[in-house]
């Protein structure tokens, strides 16, 4: 089932370095319910986050991470973590849907 637009959303992961970084604060941005393929979510994440698990408030988990925003930028000779401005609709950072991830393995195992 597609989240809803709007539904808030958590990561929790192991990115750059980071001993445990939890962001609670993320929303959906796209559900994709034609596809139900993946999902954007405006979740604070870094490299190295890819994998991590993406939980509905209920704490279930929904999606997996896959692809991240930029995450630094140069500001004059500094480089700074990137903070995406009013990320509306259709951006974010993607997320597959949950649900593939036992189809993937059944597929693997009948085929072996």
């Amino acid at each position: 089932q597609a989240l809803s637009f709007g539904a808030s959303v958590a990561v929790i992961g192991f990115p750059s370095g980071i001993p445990l970084k939890i962001d609670t604060g993320g929303t959906v941005t796209s559900s994709r319910a034609s596809t139900l393929d993946y999902f954007q979510a405006t979740t604070d994440t870094f490299g190295g986050n890819s994998g991590s698990g993406v939980f509905d408030t209920n704490q279930k988990q929904v999606g997996v991470l896959v692809r991240g925003a930029t995450d630094y930028v140069t500001s004059g000779s500094c480089t700074i973590v990137n903070v995406i401005q009013d990320c509306v609709s259709n951006c974010g950072e993607d997320s597959t849907y949950v649900h593939h991830a036992p189809a993937a393995v059944i597929d693997c195992t009948s085929s072996a």
